[in-house]
């Protein structure tokens, strides 16, 4: 009779027990739901905010090139200074370079410096000056600039999110811009050497 009163208050112990696990694995279970769904609300939230960013940004570009005319230097390399300005509140990296017009289409230039891509911080409403070597190369050359956003926690998470979705996600995208086409040095001594061949002929 002891036996079976034994049995039957360890049987009830061990029912104790695994309904207690149960319990617990429920309200693991809930937890893990309720901050999964935090997380989710939270990169919709990211992604709503930037689409609402996309849609109050003006037709201007985020960042804009300003030539400023070249440098004063005694060596026969030619430089010039060129104005980067960010229009945005939001941080990016960029990298400056320059390209040559040769064939009727844009190519990078033969000696173009090692250093010429290394990523810029720019501030958000800032402003940087820039001193790159002029090609001599090509009928014409221009300043193009890479730039990519800096991206915060939240974003970076909705940026995995979209490319799981195999998304994309406006924001996170990098963007070029060109400067205007200068014309080369030899193109700018054109016409004043013919005007100086026909006074010789006449």
């Amino acid at each position: 009779m002891a036996w079976h009163l034994r049995r039957a208050a360890d049987m009830r112990i061990a029912k104790a027990h695994r309904l207690n696990l149960v319990k617990i694995r429920t309200r693991l279970g809930s937890c893990i739901s309720s901050v999964s769904f935090i997380v989710f609300l939270a990169l919709v939230a990211g992604a709503i905010y930037s689409g609402l960013n996309l849609l109050k940004k003006s037709s201007l570009p985020a960042i804009t090139i300003c030539m400023l005319g070249e440098e004063p230097s005694a060596s026969e390399s030619e430089r010039t200074r060129v104005l980067v300005t960010n229009l945005d509140r939001r941080h990016y990296n960029f990298a400056c370079s320059t390209e040559v017009f040769i064939n009727g289409s844009w190519h990078d230039p033969s000696a173009e410096p090692r250093d010429a891509d290394s990523p810029i911080d720019l501030a958000p409403k800032s402003q940087q000056v820039l001193s790159l070597p002029i090609p001599q190369e090509g009928r014409a050359w221009r300043v193009k600039l890479v730039a990519s956003p800096v991206l915060g926690i939240v974003e970076t998470e909705v940026l995995r999110l979209f490319r799981r979705l195999r998304l994309d996600y406006p924001s996170g995208q990098n963007f070029q811009v060109k400067g205007p086409e200068m014309p080369n040095r030899q193109m700018r001594e054109t016409p004043s050497l013919l005007i100086a061949r026909l006074d010789q002929k006449s």
